[in-house]
């Protein structure tokens, strides 16, 4: 149900006098991934779950459907009902109320009283009893104006309108779309019921597994995500699931948190959850009709930690705010504010409504603590104010024990390469995010992960992990394949990027400080003008929010057969490296982070200078181990 402005990423939700589920609730999902989740779901949703029976629903129905005017709340007709006026006999729209099984019982089977998923209020719901007659069992869907046969007050009967399914559907109105998909989503993990007779086939495929699309058709995925994205969580909704937990003893998860569906039919379907990353219902914002803030908070804390001298940290804020109409300045001002840069400065009142993201960045010139204030100021807004704090720190290691970059972990690419070949993350450096290439819609607004970059690093994580591409060498070219799904990424006409189960033909080169990545005439860039943001291939540079991405290269293991070659001569002397072979050869140096620095093939006499350092010299398939003094 959607009547005023939400926030919850994509959804927002209105904060209410509501209760939170208890701690320790959904501790059960904690962690949990594919199968092994949706099992946990099932657990939690059961969860103190008791019957009322088919009676009893009219007297919960006071308790769980009550408008402040203690008339029930109508979901398809948007009549004004007292109690006492279930049906009954009907003849026209608002003569009387019914119990609705919005998830129809024919497709699933048995008389209501009898079955206690016939009684489960999260979908049995106070409808028109008129409207509900003229629903039938037809499935939901959406309906075009010129194919309705019938309509009443926002809710339409006729031809599907949405392909993966042309039959007749119903379509209620917009208020109640989201509260549908997600009483759906909650009886499903209830009972897993196999809802396929009749037009339950459209939208139900028995199969709660992952292959199996925890039990939804495509069709069903569809519609009912796109409902619940586009109608989030509201306070009626809120209140009702408090009101079912306190008369029917157990909640519906996917109101508690909406995010949850997004894991088995959506953008993060079989990744891990971590409860302490999704955002509850009742965390949401209150209801606003002025120029509002809402992050970051005032008086909250960045902290950059230690930095080596001269090297830089950047993290990641987004500013986000609703109804400003006034640009944003940002500006950082006290005794070590010189340590630290911020990157836009100025955001319009247009980019803070989408959501800005905004670079604070550390680059520690002296040792010791730094600290400073990043102001934020509006005329919408009284000023806000973030504490910023690092220490820098003087380099360790020396000649035997120099400090390396940790294998996994990706470093930026600052110079063009021989070969290209290799484990990548594509990085936009001022927000600092990554492109994300676990999703199966790259192309998606929102198509990366933020990211911390500290000394040109960035840390290699499971999670980071998922969003590499793998770039390897093809023809006089490069395939760029995600590291995740396998799907190969390019561009064909248009400002897109395309997956395919072919391969793409990319040329890459370092120009500029920058990388770029070209495919069919086309660059890969970011757009942060495109509402919240998005990774794309562009056929024009010169458009104002195309940003420059870079390449972070990860970090490979050092060879381990590590042992004396007995066919070649080698000598260093004033850091410069020959080398003589019998016959001439393929020889590889490596530095001490596993970077191939020089690639020779067919030679049998090199000498090249060499930097203080301990290197790994390959010659054919025989390594040494040297130390550069």
């Amino acid at each position: 149900m959607k009547k005023s402005l939400l926030l919850f990423s994509a959804l927002l939700t209105i904060l209410s006098l509501s209760a939170r589920p208890k701690d320790g609730h959904y501790a059960e999902i904690n962690g949990k991934s594919a199968s092994g989740l949706w099992s946990a779901v099932v657990t939690v949703t059961n969860s103190g779950y008791h019957s009322l029976g088919y009676d009893g629903l009219l007297t919960a129905y006071q308790k769980t459907d009550v408008d402040d005017n203690n008339q029930l709340i109508d979901m398809y007709g948007g009549c004004s009902f007292a109690f006492s006026q279930s049906c009954g006999n009907y003849s026209d729209e608002c003569d009387c109320y019914n119990r609705e099984h919005s998830l129809p019982k024919s497709w699933w089977g048995g008389s209501p009283e009898k079955t206690s998923q016939g009684c489960d209020i999260f979908h049995v719901v106070p409808t028109d009893g008129y409207v509900n007659n003229r629903r039938g069992n037809y499935a939901f869907g959406e309906v075009s104006v010129n194919n309705a046969t019938y309509t009443y007050n926002g809710n339409k009967l006729g031809s599907s309108s949405m392909s993966g399914y042309s039959g007749t559907v119903f379509e209620p109105q917009d208020e109640y779309k989201g509260d549908f998909a997600r009483g759906y989503f909650g009886t499903m993990a209830k009972w897993e019921l196999n809802a396929t007779t009749g037009n339950g086939s459209a939208i139900f495929n028995n199969s709660y597994t992952s292959a199996g699309n925890y039990g939804l058709t495509t069709y069903g995925i569809t519609l009912l995500m796109k409902w619940h994205r586009q109608d989030p969580v509201s306070e009626k909704e809120l209140k009702r699931n408090d009101s079912i937990e306190a008369t029917q003893g157990n909640r519906n998860p996917f109101i508690d948190y909406p995010e949850l569906a997004e894991y088995f039919w959506g953008t993060k379907k079989d990744q891990k959850v971590t409860l302490s990353e999704l955002t509850c219902a009742y965390d949401g914002t209150v209801e606003v009709d002025a120029p509002t803030l809402f992050s970051p908070t005032d008086n909250s804390d960045i902290q950059f930690g230690n930095v080596t001298l001269e090297k830089t940290i950047s993290k990641s804020i987004t500013v986000k705010g609703a109804l400003l109409e006034n640009a944003i300045s940002l500006s950082i001002s006290g005794e070590n504010a010189s340590q630290f840069t911020i990157s836009p400065s100025t955001i319009t009142a247009a980019q803070a409504n989408a959501g800005q993201p905004v670079a604070v960045i550390y680059t520690p010139a002296t040792e010791g603590l730094h600290s400073a204030t990043l102001y934020l100021s509006s005329q919408d807004f009284t000023t806000i104010a973030i504490h910023l704090e690092g220490t820098g720190v003087i380099s360790g290691g020396d000649d035997e024990n120099p400090i390396v970059i940790p294998d996994g972990d990706y470093l930026k690419v600052t110079a063009d390469r021989d070969s290209w070949e290799g484990t990548y993350l594509i990085v936009y450096e001022d927000a600092p995010y990554c492109f994300d290439a676990s999703l199966e819609d790259p192309d998606k607004q929102g198509n990366f992960k933020s990211v911390t970059i500290s000394d040109n690093t960035i840390q290699g994580t499971d999670e980071i992990n998922k969003c590499a591409v793998i770039i390897q060498k093809a023809e006089n070219a490069y395939t760029i394949k995600s590291a995740s799904t396998g799907n190969y990424y390019g561009n064909e006409s248009g400002n897109d990027i395309l997956a395919s189960t072919e391969p793409y033909l990319n040329t890459i080169q370092y120009q500029s400080a920058s990388a770029i990545i070209t495919c069919n005439n086309t660059i890969w860039r970011f757009n942060k003008g495109d509402g919240v943001g998005r990774f794309r291939y562009f056929k024009s540079t010169s458009w104002e929010n195309q940003q420059a991405v870079q390449l972070y290269r990860k970090q490979e293991p050092m060879p381990t057969d590590v042992e004396n070659c007995n066919n070649h001569t080698l000598l260093i002397l004033n850091n410069t490296l020959q080398l003589t072979t019998t016959q001439p050869a393929d020889i590889i140096i490596y530095d001490y982070m596993g970077r191939t620095i020089l690639h020779k093939t067919g030679i049998s006499d090199l000498q090249t200078h060499l930097p203080q350092g301990i290197y790994v010299v390959q010659v054919n398939e025989k390594t040494q181990k040297i130390w550069v003094k």
